[in-house]
């Protein structure tokens, strides 16, 4: 993690079945607060239940 810059971003992520499964009521939304990217655009989201690092690519 050399080049990584420090930023404050959060990523909503949502999730919906199609239209003919929306009768069964699901979707998802999830929130995670990026503290770390790298020079690859790659945001870093700390798991905390898993104390784990993941990468996400930003769109």
């Amino acid at each position: 993690l050399e080049s990584a810059v420090e930023e404050h971003i959060v990523l909503e992520l949502e999730s919906a079945p199609p239209a003919s499964r929306r009768e069964a009521g699901f979707s998802s939304t999830s929130q995670y607060e990026c503290s770390v990217t790298d020079s690859e655009n790659k945001c870093w989201v700390l798991m905390s239940e898993a104390m784990e690092l993941h990468a996400m690519m930003l769109q």
